[in-house]
């Protein structure tokens, strides 16, 4: 699980991101929270690709993207998606209305495109689902400081 969130953060490869996230789990004496957090962002994401007209088995990163650039009501769509992002192949794509926002305004391509507000919001809702249940909240303040520092 530490894996895939590694991999929205941009950063599948980094070991040490991978085993401090698993170490949330033991720091914090709860269990789960990353299994939650990951099921959350799989639903809200495929809410949004099927509200899009879009079946998410099927459709493309690029075809998503571009149905998201070019959705009439992307703030409603995207409401509450702060730190969701649609992982497929090798390509994300952000749902934070900020990254699209920032990708209308420079006329980013897909390559190009935006994940800096998505990686920023799943950062901290990390933290805040983590602290929500840690008994060690110091060890666990530690932990993230040192987690925004590489990312």
């Amino acid at each position: 699980m530490a894996m895939f969130l590694a991999r929205l953060l941009g950063r599948s490869d980094d070991s040490l991101l991978i085993h401090t996230i698993n170490n949330f789990e033991k720091t914090t004496h709860s269990s789960n929270v990353d299994v939650v957090l990951i099921s959350d962002i799989w639903k809200k994401s495929h809410n949004c690709i099927k509200k899009l007209g879009l079946d998410s088995t099927d459709s493309t990163p690029r075809e998503i993207y571009q149905a998201l650039i070019n959705y009439s009501d992307a703030k409603n769509l995207l409401k509450n998606c702060e730190y969701v992002a649609v992982a497929i192949g090798d390509e994300i794509i952000s749902l934070n209305i900020k990254d699209l926002k920032q990708d209308k305004a420079n006329s980013s391509t897909f390559e190009m495109r935006s994940l800096h507000f998505m990686r920023q919001a799943l950062l901290n809702e990390i933290e805040a689902r983590y602290v929500v249940s840690s008994v060690s909240r110091d060890k666990l303040a530690q932990l993230m400081k040192w987690l925004r520092h590489r990312i």
